[in-house]
């Protein structure tokens, strides 16, 4: 029942705020999954797991459904 309540709540607010609400719900929480207890560790992990997502979540995107908005890292060219 508390789950489902956690759930739901998760839902709403990504619904109103947007995916973005999603990630900052999400990137505390994916450290401990992975075993980072300590505050210091814990924080870090918690940083780099959060800009992860949000640089996977602008780029994926754009990778499958706008292959040809794919801009070469070095055309050659100033």
């Amino acid at each position: 029942m508390a789950r489902d309540l956690r759930l739901a709540a998760d839902g709403a607010a990504t619904l109103i705020v947007g995916p973005v609400s999603f990630i900052g719900l999400m990137a505390p929480h994916l450290p401990r999954m992975l075993g980072l207890r300590c505050a210091e560790t814990h924080l870090a992990g918690a940083v780099l797991v959060g800009a992860l997502l949000l640089a996977m979540a602008d780029w994926l995107p754009r990778l499958v459904f706008f292959p040809s908005e794919r801009r070469p890292i070095w055309s050659g060219r100033w």
